[in-house]
This record gives C-alpha cells, structure tokens and sequence, in this order.
C-alpha cells in the first residue's frame, strides 16, 4: 500500500506555506459543531461563540464538511455578526502549518 498524500504536498513545485490561504481583515476561522441539514452547519469560534451558516451552492457538491471540520468564514453584511458565509474548509496539513504560524486559536 502507498502511503496516501495530502493535497498541500501533491503540488508540485509549490511550498505549501505559500499556498496556504491565511484570514484577512473581516474573516475567522471557525469549527464545525453540527451538521444541521437544510445545507446549514453550526459553527464555534475560539472565543465560545457559535453561529449556524448556510453552505454555499458552490461547496454543496464539490466539498465535504464533517463534525471538526475548520473553515473560512466572512462577514456577508457589514453590521452583522450573524451574517457569516464560507469562504475556505481547511484541510489537516494546513490546520497544522496555521497552528506552526500562530494565527490558528486553539479551542
């Protein structure tokens, strides 16, 4: 059996930090709680906060979430908090390379 490889290191030529897609002003990374159904996810943030976001028609065929997923979440209206949309899922090698870089929050 071969040993099967992680989508950062299938990338040839490429260093995975470089790939790697950090949040910028207005995002968070976030955990998936639940699954819902209906399309929707229960999210929680390092602070203890939760908030239940809708999938995207276009991650809903070609993404899978799972309970423990990480994910990329933007504001969609700019006074809500509530109004939060998926931006980004994380795979494991860069929930590690994020927590080598420090801006990953454990909780």
């Amino acid at each position: 059996m071969t040993k099967k490889r992680s989508k950062l290191s299938s990338k040839v030529g490429l260093d995975p930090r470089e790939s790697l897609v950090l949040p910028e002003e207005g995002q968070r990374i976030g955990k998936v709680e639940k699954l819902l159904g209906g399309e929707r996810l229960e999210i929680s943030f390092s602070d203890g906060s939760r908030t239940v976001v809708r999938i995207p028609g276009k991650f809903r065929d070609e993404l899978l979430f799972r309970t423990g997923s990480y994910v990329l979440l933007r504001q969609i209206l700019q006074d809500s908090d509530e109004h939060l949309g998926i931006v980004y899922r994380y795979c494991r090698d860069e929930i590690d390379l994020l927590r080598e870089t420090t801006v990953f929050e454990e909780w």
